[in-house]
């Protein structure tokens, strides 16, 4: 005999499911739109920086901030901070270049994102191109974060102190970084660290073998020996 108590209990289940069914599948078409929103913005912000438009570059990636903030995405927040910085970076103004950067690097190490683009790089060339004076505070600082930038977040750093203080007397450590625009290098000793930017240009000759040992001169061989960039000239900030 059938038990028709139980048939009402069988709508309840295949309601309940469909409903759920129905949640799941209504989650990724909320996600779309929002993917495709910072996907655009994303890309606005590179094609702006690609031909040097800072004012569009930073009306995108203001947006970018602003939806990184709402949402709660630090990943958002970092990628939107150093569109910021690069921005700044091409509007020639280092100083708000690096007020962003420092707060994309900060977002980034807490979002704990490993992915190769980093904010160090840029943050780099915007404390190199606040620097007044080959060896000045902000050319330490760029030092430090060319270091970050090759290394990575994870990796465990040794300080440029320490570096320093294992070298003996008259050893010199030459360090360079380049960019698809941008190429710095420094130059230490047990005593001193010293920077520069360098210009990217056709290859020059080679440096002569008569060419002082100097802290300029060591940088100006590394540069000349770059598949990228050379020097002389690097131009003293």
């Amino acid at each position: 005999m059938r038990n028709r108590n139980h048939v009402p209990w069988t709508g309840i289940l295949v309601f309940g499911f469909a409903i759920t069914t129905l949640a799941q599948e209504a989650v990724p078409l909320r996600q779309k739109p929002f993917d495709q929103l910072v996907q655009s913005l994303v890309q606005l912000g590179a094609d702006a920086l690609a031909v040097d438009d800072a004012a569009q570059a930073r009306a995108a990636f203001n947006q970018l901030l602003a939806v990184g903030r709402e949402t709660s995405r630090v990943d958002l927040v970092w990628q939107a901070q150093h569109g910021l910085g690069r921005a700044a970076i091409a509007a020639h103004d280092p100083l708000m270049a690096i007020e962003h950067l420092e707060q994309s690097v900060a977002a980034y190490e807490q979002s704990g994102d490993t992915s190769p683009t980093t904010p160090y790089r840029s943050l780099t060339t915007a404390l190199m191109m606040q620097s007044s004076s080959p060896t000045d505070q902000f050319v330490e600082r760029a030092f430090d974060a060319a270091a970050r930038a090759r290394a990575g977040q994870s990796a465990r750093l040794r300080s440029r102190a320490d570096l320093a203080a294992a070298l003996r007397t008259g050893d010199m450590v030459v360090a360079v970084l380049v960019g698809d625009r941008h190429a710095h290098a420094w130059a230490f000793d047990r005593s001193t660290l010293i920077g520069y930017r360098c210009r990217h240009q056709q290859k020059s000759p080679p440096l002569s073998s008569a060419s002082p040992p100097t802290p300029r001169g060591r940088i100006a061989q590394a540069c000349s020996e770059s598949p990228t960039i050379s020097c002389p000239p690097c131009s003293v900030l």
